[in-house]
């Protein structure tokens, strides 16, 4: 009785802190949630279709959740509108002090940007991209390549020190998101630090996933044993999105260790992806609301799917062998398969694809490695 009585307390209690105190508001606050009431650049049905997943009480209230806490972590309030892109196509607006209502970008659009027809979307992407090969200048493809594509040019410096004290000699891939000045700057600065890296600018379409594939459908990877797949993942939407980062690049590129933990990855014939310990998601809560697409994905090619065998390296970073590669191929997933961005953190493409990596394997005739502390374990 007292266990269970304690077990309700620390569900209360956690329900507090993650549901009730996000919702309470200042002054301040209150002001922009009545100026958000007023405006149809808030559409209170697109963003809990769009961020299914939050809590209840949370959906009951969007436009608080929006101004408390979605905002800052990038969500679209509607199709409309995106408070990243705002922010940093429109600087000269915002005031230095973060504390000043002007500084909240849906706020700053109403009160100055809308006025002056300041744009809030990224500008139409092109479909079509220069065609991606290998470079004469790799006449002889090393054993293994790493994937990295960059949505955050801020996070460049760290995904390149963790690589390169991994100490394995790897092919280097590089996609960008096209984000302007701040894209063109970062692939300057990779091209004098590390000439022989292929770069690519890319739309921003299909998350991490779109670029990664686009790599796969053209053949760039076709040489390699193994790839590594990381990306500069922040998930501003979760609390714990850069130790979330920060830990699955620890667990595939480990230092001093990476070379070990490859080999014993190589050596286990049926193993077709190694995942972190902690990253394998298994079980069937964790579709969210991706399983119809993934369904429609498996159908492809044409597998007899059991939903309840559901296995997926969540954070979609893995080192990856040559036969599942060839099995996302088979795929033949183009942009048009690939939704409009709208910040969504469920129920994408991108979030349906992340979850049929297990099934790939199966098709294979492999599964997922893990990789613990003390050596790595199938799955």
């Amino acid at each position: 009785m007292i266990q269970k009585a304690r077990h309700l307390l620390i569900q209360w209690v956690r329900a507090f802190k993650e549901e009730i105190l996000p919702l309470r508001m200042s002054a301040e606050e209150r002001v922009y949630l009545g100026l958000i009431k007023q405006t149809d650049l808030f559409d209170a049905n697109f963003y809990k279709t769009h961020h299914p997943q939050l809590f209840d009480l949370h959906l009951k209230f969007p436009e608080r959740h929006y101004i408390r806490w979605g905002e800052a972590a990038g969500l679209f309030p509607s199709s409309r509108f995106s408070p990243s892109v705002y922010r940093r196509l429109n600087a000269d607006l915002f005031p230095s002090d973060n504390s000043d209502l002007l500084a909240r970008p849906l706020f700053n659009y109403l009160k100055a940007g809308q006025g002056q027809n300041r744009p809030c979307l990224e500008p139409a992407q092109e479909a079509q991209h220069q065609k991606v090969h290998v470079p004469d200048m790799i006449v002889t493809p090393k054993r293994f390549a790493v994937v990295v594509h960059v949505y955050y040019p801020e996070l460049w410096p760290e995904i390149q020190q963790t690589i390169m004290r991994s100490g394995v000699d790897l092919d280097w891939f590089i996609t960008i998101t096209d984000q302007g000045e701040p894209a063109s700057l970062v692939v300057k600065q990779i091209r004098a630090q590390l000439p022989s890296a292929n770069v690519w600018l890319m739309p921003n379409h299909g998350r991490d996933i779109y670029p990664w594939l686009y790599l796969v459908n053209q053949g760039v990877l076709d040489p390699y044993q193994g790839v590594c797949k990381i990306h500069t993942k922040r998930s501003p939407h979760l609390h714990d999105g850069d130790k979330w980062r920060s830990q699955l690049f620890r667990d595939l590129l480990p230092l001093n260790k990476t070379h070990s933990l490859l080999e014993a990855f190589m050596n286990t014939a049926k193993a077709g992806v190694l995942t972190g310990f902690e990253h394998l998601r298994v079980g069937h809560r964790w579709w969210g609301y991706n399983t119809e697409k993934s369904m429609q994905l498996l159908s492809r090619l044409n597998m007899d799917v059991d939903i309840n065998q559901l296995r997926f390296p969540s954070g979609s970073m893995y080192w990856i062998k040559a036969e599942v590669i060839e099995a996302m191929k088979a795929l033949e997933l183009t942009f048009d398969d690939f939704e409009e961005e709208v910040g969504a953190t469920d129920g994408t493409m991108a979030h349906a694809f992340e979850r049929i990596v297990g099934y790939l394997c199966a098709y294979v005739d492999m599964h997922i490695q893990v990789a613990y502390p003390d050596g790595p374990e199938n799955f």
